[in-house]
């Protein structure tokens, strides 16, 4: 389920949802975070962390493209 999550967060990402794409890796990063799996926790983390830099750029106007995260 938590995957589900993450891939949706993603495609929302696609569509610049962004408010919606951090819920779902909220969500994500929750299941995660209850079954103990804390370096996924860590990878959510990161996610949330490039939603915020993208809603920055958007605000400022620049522009973004969907990278690789590790």
């Amino acid at each position: 389920t938590a995957v589900a999550y993450e891939n949706l967060a993603f495609a929302l990402l696609i569509k610049m949802e962004h408010d919606e794409a951090r819920g779902y890796f909220e969500k994500a990063k929750e299941i995660f975070s209850d079954l103990g799996m804390e370096e996924d926790v860590k990878i959510e983390e990161q996610y949330l962390d490039y939603v915020d830099q993208l809603q920055n750029e958007d605000e400022e106007g620049g522009n973004w493209q969907l990278e690789s995260i590790s």
